[in-house]
């Protein structure tokens, strides 16, 4: 349900956010030249042109965005520019004037409305759009600052920033949510279904906690004015209830009224105090106080263990967030990245499989040969590689074989033998001596390897 509230409505709430750091810069020169905001029949007229622009504009270009329709449904804001232009012609003494700065605000309300209708809903309220509105807000409290026959216009700008502020706090929390969830091929399935809702109700909980720390002092000033005239209203409310239930007595034998000549409730003059009451609050609040101290007392070690794990809590969260603060990030691309699954080729069997598997192995040695590797270690990989074509060739070796004893298990065949015997010899050197081969030792051991190895490729 939130979902489709938020797809119908989206747009007319980014349209409504523009209105809010467009309409100062139309009332403010307006109070200044003419003296006259427009008050409330201004504003309402300029939020109709805005959404009438937006609303005819989505009639005539619907879903077909070419040269003539656009070009047409900006070209009618003439007609509501020339409509409050004959409104104001003959007002007294600034008629011309009046008539054009009228024609402009409405010419540029509804063009307004006609732009947001055809623009890509990302690019509504984008950067550039929320920087523009932020510099018209502090443009006009520096205006109204210093022009001190407008200082009165001053909360009503205060009113519409922090409308302009709370519509796109929600705007673009909502934008996130959708490139998360659409562009980003998120399986809706798994989405809890009213995240959008929760998600707005957080962000303008969060709006109304930094507003009310803005205006703190207003607020306190408010509520201790309401606390100390509490007494004085409770008792006039009490004195009111008993005025009503005295109302409902029967008259006296004699018919006469018993307001006329009785007795009449007593009344509490602004500004006075009276003993007997203050005694009767004094007993009242002190038992209230002593009954709540009594409860405090029974809870406080509870209390006290409570308020103690909420500060540990505290600390602890923040230490994770220093912790995150000083903590080195991997470096990430900020791009989508499509999933690709992972495909493996299953192919009838090959008479040469064990030739495919040992031209694999040689692949492998040679990559690892490729690498910035010293003569010490190039030679044991070039061994390793000849030890596994032999296992590829069926030869038993055994993890706790030696050299020596892998030698006996070689093949005699095609110098075999007498090119091992030369490999066995520098390896044991390199393994078990620790020793780096010459360049021009090393160049031979790699000639005599890549022969065992093209040997045991070919011929056994």
């Amino acid at each position: 349900m939130w979902s489709k509230l938020w797809n119908i409505s989206k747009r007319a709430v980014s349209l409504a956010a523009k209105f809010s750091f467009l309409y100062p810069v139309i009332f403010l020169p307006r109070a200044a030249l003419f003296k006259d905001t427009g008050g409330i029949a201004g504003f309402l007229i300029g939020l109709v042109i805005l959404f009438s622009g937006y609303i005819i504009t989505g009639l005539i270009v619907k879903n077909k965005q070419d040269f003539s329709r656009m070009l047409l449904s900006y070209l009618l804001s003439i007609i509501p520019a020339a409509v409050l232009a004959f409104v104001h012609i003959n007002q007294f003494p600034h008629g011309v004037l009046r008539a054009f700065f009228e024609g402009m605000a409405a010419s540029l309300l509804y063009f307004t409305g006609a732009r947001t209708r055809v623009l890509a809903f990302d690019l509504i309220l984008s950067r550039k759009v929320i920087i523009t509105g932020v510099i018209i807000f502090l443009v006009s409290i520096i205006f109204v600052n210093y022009y001190k026959e407008l200082a009165y216009l001053k909360n009503l700008i205060y009113y519409l920033g922090y409308v302009f502020t709370a519509l796109t706090l929600l705007i673009k929390n909502q934008q996130n949510l959708d490139r998360v969830f659409i562009k980003k091929h998120i399986e809706l399935s798994t989405v809890p279904k009213d995240i959008r809702k929760y998600n707005s109700i957080i962000v303008m909980v969060v709006f109304l906690v930094i507003l009310a720390l803005f205006n703190i002092k207003t607020l306190i000033d408010f509520i201790t004015v309401v606390l100390g005239n509490m007494p004085k209203y409770l008792l006039r409310i009490i004195f009111f209830i008993l005025y009503l239930l005295s109302k409902l007595l029967p008259e006296s034998e004699g018919g006469m009224e018993q307001d006329q000549g009785g007795p009449h409730l007593p009344a509490l003059p602004d500004g006075e105090s009276n003993s007997i009451v203050g005694l009767i609050l004094t007993i009242v609040f002190g038992s209230l106080f002593v009954v709540v101290a009594v409860f405090l007392l029974s809870k406080f070690p509870k209390l006290l263990r409570a308020f103690g794990e909420k500060i540990k809590k505290l600390f602890m969260q923040i230490a994770v967030i220093f912790k995150k603060l000083f903590k080195f990030q991997k470096e990430y691309m900020d791009k989508e990245e499509d999933y690709v699954d992972e495909v493996e080729i299953i192919r009838p069997d090959n008479p040469r499989k064990g030739f495919g598997k040992q031209n694999r192995i040689f692949q492998k040695i040679s990559r690892k040969l490729g690498r910035n590797l010293t003569p010490a270690e190039k030679v044991r990989n070039m061994y390793a590689g000849i030890l596994q074509h032999l296992k590829a060739k069926g030869i038993n070796l055994l993890k706790s074989d030696t050299t020596h004893e892998i030698y006996k298990k070689i093949p005699q065949t095609e110098n075999l033998g007498e090119i091992m015997g030369y490999i066995t010899k520098v390896y044991d050197k390199v393994r078990y001596g620790e020793k780096t081969p010459e360049r021009i030792e090393f160049e031979y051991y790699e000639d005599k390897a890549k022969e065992a190895v093209d040997i045991l490729r070919s011929k056994i």
